[in-house]
């Protein structure tokens, strides 16, 4: 059974295996990001670390990326000039 973290106002913090599984990135991967400063904010607890699921959300809308031509309006299908 694994143990369930929580803080606070009672929201539920996810392990590293549980990151992955949302964001489709290796664990192996958030683990270089956390030692390269980069990916999204963790919490390190003893030796265990942990993410709150607002700040992954957060980091992955920091990092969403909208087509120039989105931004603009000036949408276009696919195969048109």
């Amino acid at each position: 059974m694994r143990l369930q973290t929580t803080i606070a106002e009672g929201i539920r913090l996810l392990d590293t295996h549980e990151v992955s599984r949302i964001t489709g990135f290796s664990e192996v991967t958030l683990r270089r990001w956390r030692v390269e400063g980069s990916g999204p904010p963790f919490l390190k607890l003893g030796r265990g670390v942990r993410y709150h699921p607002a700040h992954v959300e957060r980091w992955a809308l920091d990092n969403l990326c909208i087509h120039p031509s989105a931004r603009s309006g000036q949408e276009r299908t696919h195969g048109t000039l």
